[in-house]
């Protein structure tokens, strides 16, 4: 059975009028306060409704300028909203945001387009209507002409509420913007006072530590200073007493090498040794004396880089070889003897004068 689609055109005119009185009364703002038609973009809010108690999310439709301004988070509480920030007015105010934020409506959106659409057909076809009208009479012509201006006027309206609306989302972008840009700054600017404070302190370290590197080189130079003129004093009080122990201790042997020469000497003579052999001799004497003194100079020159004892044998040595060459005997026999003699000698802690006396006084000169 086909299915009739004919109407009748009186009855095409009253459901297209129902429509549009219907469609007007649902397609406003739904926060309250506002209560703009809606054109453009349309938004899912969360606001109370009916019983204050439902403890529910509802969605209702709002316009674009109460879902993106901070009106949003005042307006569009509802009874959840309200439990989560302590139930309280300033509490949701300070909470910053609502607990469902709004979400573009697509669906809503588009199916406005085609309300909007066909609202502008039907003023379209009703101003025609008018305007077949006026030509009927004076009458018909007024009521049309007030019903246009009408019509006029709330289009003019709303396209003058619309620039409004613009107007204020482009100052709220501006001043977004401002802020945005005076953070930036502000945390630039902080950033830098932080970097040039970290660099003062960079170089104060900088500075103490080189004050301190200075202050410990000096420390550290004056003590080595101290400790090698303590050092050098130290040495030569040693070399020294070294020195005047080394003498003294030459002075007691050349004694007593000289006394034992002295007691070879003063033996008489053999009968038969002429005056010119006792000259001879006595010459023979004084060179060897010449020659030991500039040995003995020799000798303690060297006593400043040898060793001391080594230098009071050789001195000791040369002492008795001219003796024995002063009474005519071979030094170099004798050379061997006092060598041994010297390698047994021990210090003068262990050893008394004495025994090192009757040591040399033991040696006699061959005849």
């Amino acid at each position: 059975m086909p299915v009739a689609t004919a109407i009748t055109l009186t009855s095409a005119v009253g459901i297209v009028n129902t429509f549009m009185e219907e469609q007007e009364k649902v397609t406003h703002c739904e926060v309250p306060g506002c209560n703009k038609k809606l054109f453009g973009n349309t938004y899912m809010c969360c606001r109370p409704h009916g019983d204050v108690s439902d403890m529910s999310h509802k969605g209702h439709t709002c316009c674009e300028e109460c879902a993106t301004t901070e009106a949003y988070i005042e307006k569009n509480r509802c009874a959840v909203c309200m439990a989560v920030v302590s139930g309280r007015r300033s509490g949701t105010k300070g909470a910053g945001f609502p607990l469902q934020p709004p979400q573009l409506n697509t669906l809503a959106t588009n199916m406005l387009k085609v309300l909007r659409d066909t609202e502008d057909s039907v003023i379209k076809a009703r101003e025609e209507a008018d305007a077949e009208r006026r030509a009927d009479g004076p009458r018909r012509r007024a009521i049309a002409m007030e019903e246009v201006s009408e019509r006029k006027r709330k289009r003019e309206e709303e396209a003058l509420q619309a620039a409004e609306d613009e107007t204020k989302r482009a100052k709220l972008a501006e001043e977004e913007a401002k802020k945005e840009a005076g953070l930036a700054k502000a945390k630039a600017e902080e950033e830098a006072r932080r970097a040039k404070l970290a660099e003062q302190k960079a170089k104060d370290d900088a500075t103490a530590a080189e004050a301190k590197a200075k202050k410990d080189a000096a420390a550290a130079e004056a003590k080595a200073k101290k400790d090698a003129a303590a050092a050098e004093a130290k040495a030569k009080e040693r070399e020294a007493a070294a020195v005047a122990a080394a003498e003294a201790k030459a002075k007691e042997r050349e004694e007593a090498v000289l006394a034992a020469a002295a007691a070879q000497t003063s033996r008489p003579s053999k009968p038969g040794v002429s005056e010119e052999v006792r000259k001879e001799r006595a010459q023979r004497a004084q060179h060897y004396r010449d020659k030991k003194k500039q040995e003995e100079k020799e000798l303690r020159e060297k006593a400043q880089s040898a060793d001391m004892f080594q230098w009071q044998i050789e001195k000791a040595v040369a002492m008795a070889k001219d003796t024995i060459c002063f009474l005519g005997g071979d030094s170099d026999m004798w050379e061997s003897r006092l060598i041994e003699a010297f390698d047994g000698y021990r210090d003068e802690d262990d050893v008394g004068e004495d025994h090192e006396s009757s040591d040399l006084m033991g040696m006699q000169a061959p005849p």
